[in-house]
């Protein structure tokens, strides 16, 4: 890492504010019309949501909470009852996600195009670019699959299910800022190691991003607009970082 990547490492703070710049610039005209197609999206897949959470809440609780820790129900109720909120929501997102990805694939191409950092253009028809986005959303998704199954199994075993929910926000939080990074990141042309490496230099910003996003997609009618925020906000970081590395 150059001397000059080390003195402009992000604070760890911005990427707890960095979702909000997101949202400022969703106003912006000439983006406004790739901001309401997922938006829409989002909405039919969180109204879901919404009716999931509010039919499946007590059968999830009695599910896992075990007979003999009944007597601590009404203190486990407002630590599962967010867990669920945050399950259902998130796996909710994973689905906006791959049916939003081409219009994100094209917030972030426009804005980084807007900056000036980006100086080539794909050539690729709408299908092509379409295909592109959603098949590599689909694998992210997997890739957080894979390493979301070992904690979702936590919670089922009695006593271990404890320490499941801080282990469920870190992973979450690491899949929420690859994901979203990722759209200006392949509009870049980086690899995944070269996109990795870039995430690795932000720090702390990057698990801050990740916690705010997800506390955002938790909240009803917020969550339809945060998934477009999340996508302007890390398309405006990688622009902040691409100029600070010229």
């Amino acid at each position: 890492m150059s001397s000059a990547t080390k003195q402009h490492k992000p604070n760890a703070l911005a990427g707890a504010t960095l979702l909000l710049r997101g949202f400022t610039r969703l106003r912006q005209r000439d983006i406004r019309l790739l901001v309401i197609a997922p938006l829409l999206i989002n909405l039919v897949v969180f109204s879901l949501a919404l009716w999931v959470a509010g039919h499946y809440f007590e059968l999830f609780l009695q599910w896992i909470l075990p007979a003999w820790l009944d007597f601590l129900r009404w203190i486990l109720w407002p630590v599962f009852g967010a867990l669920f909120v945050l399950l259902v929501f998130f796996t909710f997102t994973l689905v906006a996600n791959v049916l939003g990805a081409p219009f994100h694939a094209l917030l972030a191409d426009r804005l980084l195009g807007q900056a000036g950092v980006l100086d080539r253009a794909r050539g690729d028809g709408i299908v092509r670019s379409t295909w592109r986005s959603m098949s590599a959303e689909l694998r992210r998704v997997l890739g957080f699959l894979l390493r979301a199954l070992p904690v979702l199994v936590l919670f089922v075993i009695p006593g271990i299910n404890m320490i499941a929910p801080p282990l469920w926000l870190g992973v979450t939080a690491w899949y929420i800022t690859r994901n979203y990074f990722s759209y200006p990141l392949d509009t870049l042309g980086l690899t995944f190691a070269e996109q990795e490496s870039r995430l690795k230099e932000m720090g702390l910003l990057r698990l801050l991003f990740g916690l705010t996003v997800q506390v955002g997609l938790s909240v009803p009618l917020l969550n339809v607009l945060v998934p477009p925020a999340a996508v302007a906000a890390a398309s405006l970081a990688v622009v902040d970082r691409e100029r600070r590395r010229t």
